[in-house]
């Protein structure tokens, strides 16, 4: 969209119609203007990051130089006043309805400002361009103006419409997933355990109220993930910095549950992309969950990393530790890896005996192509 506003620099600078120096000086000045808000614009939208709430800055500003060139040139039926139709694309599909409108009323008025500014109400008709002979001209490129909005206004609100479709189709199918490889897995593990329970009763009553103890917990654990994920179906209800708020309480009540203080550390301020959230949340669930029932951890941290390619999630205790040589691959560990790995990223635990153990997974946020796989899942990072 930027590189579009380079058609202004040739009306600007190479008009064809001679013009005193003064306007001729001003035109140069514009030009470099325009040149350097395209940079900047360029720049901002290839690396930068804009918050949404200013996303309306681009088109006032479009509409403002692009009414102040036609002014100076005192000739609004330039090939340059169709680049009006720029702002009102973008404001169609990338901003809310109201400021849509607003910006098709802005580019309206500025276009018939430039008529105004150009003296075209009281120029008699042999000064007239041949094309602009008509006072009706000027009424038909407002209209069509107009039309171009309102076609593009639907085709962005129906583009819209099967984005959330999508969006909807694909965290169903997610969730199906987590339902039948995370949550009915715990239950029917449950059931086993409760089953033994039963059968060691008569024989071994302290090793059946252990089972139960344990199986409580994990009741608990799973009533708490339901709780979450039901909760996450009402995203529409909910802000990005919700859910991060409801993901740092999950992860302090499980910590607060095991009976291990949980520190979690947020870098930036960016939300868990939607799709490495239950991955994120299963990882880091597993981690405190082998914390409190092999290292006999004191202390815990998450520090999460979310950044707008992906989520970064360590998980450290301070617990015992143990040979991750000699380590054979263990349901836990095996299912941390495997979630990560299905979303194209990656998981490590690192350990040594009295030194604790640290979970890191690195989840992108969009699926990688084959030019990233290549060089590793996550590019910045060395290991």
């Amino acid at each position: 969209m930027p590189f579009s506003r380079l058609w202004t620099l040739f009306g600007v600078t190479f008009g064809s119609e001679p013009m005193p120096a003064r306007e001729a000086g001003a035109l140069r000045a514009m030009s470099l203007g325009i040149l350097s808000y395209l940079l900047v614009r360029t720049y901002v939208t290839m690396f930068g990051r804009l918050s949404p709430r200013w996303a309306i800055l681009w088109p006032l500003i479009d509409i403002v130089w692009l009414t102040t060139v036609l002014a100076l040139l005192k000739y609004p039926y330039s090939p340059i006043s169709l680049l009006y139709a720029v702002p009102i694309i973008y404001a169609a599909f990338m901003l809310t309805l109201w400021q849509s409108l607003l910006v098709c009323v802005l580019s309206a008025a500025g276009y018939i400002a430039t008529g105004m500014a150009g003296e075209l109400w009281t120029m008699a008709p042999s000064d007239l361009h041949p094309e602009a002979e008509h006072p009706a001209t000027i009424v038909f490129r407002v209209f069509f103006l107009l039309l171009l909005a309102s076609l593009v206004s639907f085709v962005g609100r129906e583009a819209g419409r099967l984005r959330e479709r999508l969006a909807v189709s694909e965290y169903q199918r997610e969730l199906s997933a987590e339902m039948h490889d995370g949550i009915q897995h715990d239950l029917v593990l449950m059931a086993r355990r409760l089953d033994l329970a039963e059968a060691v009763r008569a024989d071994d009553p302290e090793r059946a109220a252990s089972i139960g103890v344990e199986q409580r917990e994990a009741v608990r654990r799973v009533s708490d993930e339901i709780r979450f994920l039901v909760r996450d179906l009402r995203a529409d209800e909910d802000t990005d910095a919700d859910f991060n708020a409801r993901f740092d309480k999950y992860l302090r009540s499980l910590g607060e549950r095991a009976g291990i203080p949980v520190e979690v550390r947020w870098k930036g301020s960016e939300p868990i992309p939607p799709r490495c959230r239950h991955a994120a949340l299963r990882i880091a669930q597993e981690s405190i969950t082998n914390a409190w029932k092999h290292a006999d951890a004191a202390t815990l941290t998450v520090s999460i990393d979310s950044r707008e390619d992906g989520c970064e999630l360590r998980v450290r205790d301070n617990g015992r530790g143990f040979d991750a040589d000699t380590m054979e691959p263990g349901t836990g560990i095996g299912l941390m890896k495997s979630r990560a790995e299905s979303l194209g990223g990656s998981c490590s635990v690192t350990s040594a005996p009295g030194e604790g153990t640290e979970v890191a997974a690195w989840l992108p946020s969009r699926p990688l192509g084959r030019k990233e796989k290549s060089r590793g899942t996550h590019p910045s990072r060395a290991d």
